[in-house]
């Protein structure tokens, strides 16, 4: 069975829509923007990750209610998550309520109202993950390693941030990054289902066609001063934990497949792996 090549569609205004037609009855909907914490500047370390809670909290038209219940109301899921380089929005929902997927993405991400009251909200959820984290070490001890791996470097942020910089975000902090990253340069929407690609274009220009396209350069420093490093920690634990890695092929090197077949080989989520059975 020959495997299906998604289709890349530009929009005059710059966005880009990736469509994959499958033939299921459900459908999956996101926005993706070059938005995580790599790109967060000094003082807004875990800001990609708190605006990705405010984005559900309201818009010009929608409480938070109406945004969490537009899709869970008919049998659809929003959600959405934040790592080192993304920001992504997305949905899963039955195919004939397209149209309600994709304007209600289009309204969170454009029209944001980012209530105070609500900021505060988040505030202390944030802080009470936060806490959670540091009390995890099977997790945290995976952000430690790579601030060791990417010293000095935006790769080593904390997606969470910390305490300091979470009390200190407000509206106005969301509002400029916002403003600075939601752009149709540097985001992608993406369609999975069983729509025509005519069908789908002409939902997203209907509510994309105001999406910010005014150009902003995003500086990206690579990565270079790798050194290698040894670290030992003792906190008040009683289980042992331990990282081992380093720098890899990225994801287009050819030899990413030899990393994955000698990663799964070495301590892969079976228990016949070479590290559990030595």
């Amino acid at each position: 069975m020959t495997e299906k090549k998604p289709i890349i569609h530009v929009f005059s205004n710059g966005l880009r829509l990736v469509y994959l037609h499958t033939e299921s009855p459900v459908s999956h909907f996101g926005l993706t923007l070059l938005s995580g914490s790599r790109y967060e500047r000094s003082h807004e370390m875990g800001l990609a990750h708190f605006l990705e809670h405010c984005l559900f909290k309201g818009t010009k038209k929608r409480k938070a209610f109406h945004i969490l219940s537009r899709l869970d109301s008919v049998g659809g899921e929003l959600n959405a998550y934040t790592a080192k380089e993304e920001l992504c929005i997305y949905a899963s929902y039955s195919k004939e309520y397209t149209d309600r997927a994709i304007e209600l993405i289009a309204d969170i991400s454009i029209n944001s109202s980012f209530p105070n009251k609500e900021i505060e909200k988040e505030k202390e959820i944030i802080l009470d993950e936060i806490n959670s984290y540091l009390d995890n070490p099977s997790d945290k001890i995976f952000d430690d390693f790579e601030e060791l791996l990417f010293k000095n470097h935006e790769l080593g942020n904390n997606i969470l941030g910390n305490k300091k910089s979470v009390q200190s975000f407000d509206k106005e902090h969301l509002c400029n990054y916002v403003n600075r990253l939601f752009t149709t340069s540097n985001g992608v929407i993406s369609f999975v289902g069983d729509l025509p690609l005519k069908k789908v274009v002409k939902i997203c220009e209907k509510y994309f066609s105001n999406f910010p396209s005014h150009k902003n350069e995003i500086e990206i420093n690579t990565f270079k001063n790798y050194k290698p490093f040894k670290v030992t920690r003792k906190e008040a634990n009683y289980q042992n934990h331990l990282v081992i890695g380093g720098i890899a092929p990225g994801y287009t090197n050819k030899e990413k497949v030899c990393i994955s077949l000698l990663i799964n080989l070495l301590g892969g989520p079976a228990l016949n792996s070479r590290l559990v059975l030595s």
